[in-house]
């Protein structure tokens, strides 16, 4: 029973952090498409291919609006992805707490059965005691 209910406490844990995870990557694809979007508007904007932006890396210099809208994508590609990466570890750890919790389970249902036919052999076994007991007070 144990390691059924310690089982089960690592399952809801690995689920908690994967629902983080996966709100995480909801964030990271909004984000992404925002980013998307933004540089999508500023492209069709009549701005000048060398227009000066800063570096969406915080670095202190300066590029051209084409070399922000590539960094800008990259990084917010690179977000998406991790966060997947980070989503995949979790939904596989999920999937090992399943398993931990199935097994811990017919392991718990097997001693529980045994027990179960071990009380139905003691029952019969009294009953029979109990009727010779009769027969012999008889």
């Amino acid at each position: 029973m144990k390691k059924l209910n310690k089982a089960t406490e690592k399952l809801i844990m690995t689920g908690r952090h994967l629902e983080s995870w996966t709100a995480a990557l909801k964030e990271a694809t909004a984000c992404h498409v925002q980013a998307t979007q933004l540089i999508r508007d500023n492209m069709g904007k009549n701005l000048r291919h060398d227009s000066l932006a800063r570096d969406p890396c915080g670095e202190c210099r300066e590029m051209t609006l084409h070399e922000f809208c590539n960094a800008a994508t990259a990084m917010a590609d690179m977000n998406v992805e991790l966060t997947k990466v980070q989503v995949n570890k979790l939904q596989a750890a999920n999937a090992a707490q399943i398993e931990s919790v199935t097994a811990a389970n017919k392991e718990f249902q097997e001693e529980h059965n045994a027990c179960i036919t071990k009380r139905d052999m003691l029952k019969q076994e009294m009953g029979e005691i109990e009727a010779l007991l009769e027969f012999i007070c008889t």
